[in-house]
């Protein structure tokens, strides 16, 4: 039987009331170094999305409801 499933390694982080902050990382730098470097681009794609939500609401708030209004034109 495969173990596919199986957890090769935890990385967790403990964010306190007094701003401090715990990390409990594997004993195998390579596998730490990676795991966190794993995080990292999966933060970065989770900002990536939260601000192109952003951006969609902000364009959706500045388009006039009619449609006829052009937007100003810079230096007018």
């Amino acid at each position: 039987m495969l173990n596919d499933d199986r957890l090769k390694a935890e990385i967790r982080l403990r964010w306190y009331e007094h701003g401090g902050f715990e990390f409990n990382l594997p004993n195998d730098p390579m596998t730490a170094y990676a795991m966190l470097h794993v995080a990292l681009d999966e933060l970065q794609e989770r900002m990536m999305g939260i601000k192109a939500q952003h951006q969609r609401k902000r364009q959706l708030l500045t388009v006039p409801n009619d449609g006829n209004a052009q937007p100003k034109k810079w230096g007018d």
